[in-house]
């Protein structure tokens, strides 16, 4: 059997998987515990997280729907990465890991460009509807 001369063990791709889509569910859970999610009909969707295949790191996308303008999506993203120490740790205590993941916010527009794109798809078919 082959030694691993690696300090840190590599998780395989399944448990990265398996990790990320739990992660994805606890933090979503967490934001609507925290109160995220109570500001002016604001809706935070926890959209996709990737976790670094040493467990030590892991991105979260975030959705902001409901947001007026980009000045408030940041305003939002701000508050997650305050209070990150206290979501992680409450994320550590659903998640028993041998490293609790870093967590790094990252804005995600792609649940709003979908909106978008299906918007315009409406409204091309509304047209066309009204023209025949």
């Amino acid at each position: 059997m082959p030694r691993n001369n690696r300090k840190h063990p590599v998780a395989s791709v399944d448990r990265i998987v398996r990790i990320n889509e739990l992660l994805k569910r606890v933090l979503a859970d967490l934001m609507e515990t925290l109160g995220f999610n109570e500001e002016q009909g604001r809706i935070i969707s926890i959209t996709r997280v990737d976790c670094a295949s040493n467990l030590k790191s892991a991105a979260v996308y975030v959705s902001i729907l409901g947001a007026k303008n980009e000045e408030e999506e940041a305003r939002i993203i701000r508050r997650l990465i305050e209070r990150k120490s206290e979501i992680q740790s409450l994320m550590s205590k659903e998640v028993i890991l041998k490293y609790t993941p870093v967590l790094q916010f990252v804005l995600d527009h792609s649940v709003a460009d979908g909106d978008r794109v299906l918007d315009l798809l409406r409204h091309m078919e509304d047209d066309d509807h009204a023209g025949n």
